[in-house]
């Protein structure tokens, strides 16, 4: 069942470099991070699965329902409505999908934490335009098909919390297990929020819980075959 609170006012503010949207303040946390577990595990699956289609998307619609469904993280999967926050133990994950000629849609992907990967899979390739995301409680944006590197924040209204992933590329970042710079497949992943419903040690734990996610193969498979 959804819970809810009352925001209690300014208290519930924290000291930030924060930009004012239309939708309310918002926190932007960005970092970079490699894909290469994620890659490897998509080529796994695509060895074990070779009829299905298992895009960068599904698996981080995948991830995030994995991710948001622990109790440390619920409070990034809530909506806010005036000063009403609802959290909610089930994933309603917006996602725009870029059509041909340009276009963007946004579709809303129930359940994703419950859900396995083919039928989110099929859902993502069946879903239909003009979709209503007043019930989304996450939003995930893959700009990495747009050839963009990183955004600074992106968000919709009501909606706490987003995660935006930028283009996938080869570059240079550091290896805290080997202590030293590698080579990886590389992306700006930023994570906005709304400051009055999720606080920083919340923002930090869960970008360093995806980071780790992303690095390894078998932690993504195992997600993937939940």
């Amino acid at each position: 069942m959804p819970t809810q609170r009352r925001l209690t006012g300014p208290d519930e503010f924290f000291a930030a470099s924060m930009t004012l949207h239309e939708v309310g303040p918002r926190l932007s946390l960005s970092r970079l991070m490699s894909f290469d577990g994620m890659i490897k595990a998509r080529e796994e699956l695509s060895r074990r699965m070779p009829l299905q289609r298992f895009t960068p998307t599904v698996i981080l619609l995948k991830i995030m329902g994995n991710l948001l469904s622990r109790p440390q993280y619920n409070e990034l999967n809530s909506r806010v409505d005036q000063d009403i926050v609802i959290t909610y133990e089930n994933v309603n994950a917006a996602l725009p999908i870029y059509r041909e000629k340009g276009r963007t849609t946004v579709i809303v992907v129930n359940d994703v934490n419950r859900k396995p990967a083919e039928q989110l899979s099929l859902e993502v390739r069946s879903a239909k335009e003009g979709t209503d995301y007043s019930k989304a409680t996450f939003l995930l944006v893959n700009l990495g098909v747009m050839g963009i590197d990183a955004i600074s924040g992106i968000s919709l209204p009501g909606i706490a919390s987003s995660v935006a992933i930028g283009r996938i590329r080869k570059g240079l970042i550091y290896d805290e297990a080997r202590d030293r710079t590698v080579t990886a497949n590389i992306a700006w992943v930023t994570l906005t929020v709304d400051p009055r419903v999720v606080g920083p040690d919340v923002v930090g734990s869960f970008m360093a819980d995806l980071a780790s996610i992303l690095l390894k193969d078998k932690l993504v498979l195992q997600i993937l075959e939940a």
